[in-house]
C-alpha cells in the first residue's frame, strides 16, 4: 500500500540534514530526504526561507498564488500566510536563486502530493517577467528531477497545469511531460524518472 507523505516534525528534522537523498522506514512510516541545497553553477535550490516571499509572493498574480497552492482566489494573500501554505502543502519546498553573490530568489519550486513508489506532484512559480525565458525553471527542474531519479523513490513526476496557461503546457512538454489526461480546466501532464539516475 502506498502511503502519501505529510508534515511530520520526526520528518522535519531528516529533511534539513545536507545528506544525499535517502528512504527511510521508521515504524513503518516511510520518510524521504533530499538535499537541502542543489546548485548548477547558474541557479541554487535553497530551502524555502520566510525572507523569500515578501520578494517572491509580492510579485505573484493572485491567480498564481491560488494555482500553486490549490486555492481559491480571494483577494490578495499575504506573504506570510502564501509561506505557511507553501510549507504546509509541500513536502519539499525551494527557493530558486541566482548563484551570482547577490542570491536574489527568482521564484519557486517544490514537491507535494508524494506517494512513495509512485508520484509527487511538481509545483513551480518563476513569478518576475525579467526572469522568464532564461533557462531558470529549466534548471530547477532538471535539479529536482536529476536528485530524484538518484534516490528513486517515485516513478513519475506530475504537473497539473491549467489548459489556458499555454506557456507553462509548452514548457512541460519541452522538459519532457507528456499528458495523460484532460480534466475540467486542467491537463494533468508526467515525466517518467529514469531509477538510479
Amino acid at each position: 500500500m502506498h502511503q502519501p507523505v505529510g508534515r511530520h516534525p520526526h520528518r522535519e528534522a531528516a529533511c534539513s540534514e545536507k545528506h544525499a537523498i535517502k528512504r527511510h522506514n521508521i515504524c513503518g512510516i516511510q520518510i524521504a530526504r533530499l538535499p537541502s541545497r542543489m546548485g548548477d553553477g547558474t541557479i541554487e535550490l535553497a530551502p524555502l526561507r520566510i525572507s523569500d516571499w515578501p520578494l517572491i509572493g509580492g510579485m505573484l498574480r493572485d491567480e498564481q498564488l491560488a494555482e500553486l497552492l490549490g486555492l481559491p482566489v480571494r483577494g490578495r494573500s499575504t506573504s506570510l500566510l502564501v509561506w505557511l501554505l507553501i510549507r504546509k502543502n509541500y513536502c519539499f519546498a525551494y527557493a530558486i536563486r541566482s548563484s551570482r553573490a547577490s542570491g536574489e530568489p527568482l521564484g519557486f519550486i517544490g514537491l507535494h502530493s508524494l506517494t512513495f513508489g509512485v508520484s509527487a506532484r511538481i509545483g513551480l512559480v518563476i513569478p518576475c517577467e525579467s526572469y522568464r525565458r532564461l533557462g531558470y525553471g529549466r534548471r530547477a527542474v532538471t535539479l529536482l528531477v536529476r536528485n530524484l531519479e538518484s534516490q528513486a523513490f517515485v516513478e513519475r513526476v506530475v504537473a497539473e497545469i491549467r489548459r489556458e496557461n499555454r506557456g507553462a503546457l509548452l514548457f512541460a512538454r519541452k522538459m519532457g511531460f507528456s499528458e495523460e489526461e484532460t480534466t475540467g480546466e486542467s491537463v494533468l501532464l508526467s515525466l517518467p524518472l529514469e531509477r538510479g539516475g
